[in-house]
């Protein structure tokens, strides 16, 4: 399982083709992962 220090590299690794191939102006990461509360497994 990545983590958020891993995940945010490759986001940024790959910044340009996804603004070229998605379009988008931004993109982050949110719940769980900026907590650093993620499990392997989903809860419910």
């Amino acid at each position: 399982m990545l983590n958020k220090d891993e995940i945010h590299g490759i986001l940024k690794k790959h910044k340009e083709y996804l603004q070229l191939q998605f379009h988008i102006t931004q993109i982050g990461l949110f719940g769980s992962y900026t907590r650093d509360e993620q499990h392997k497994k989903k809860r419910c």
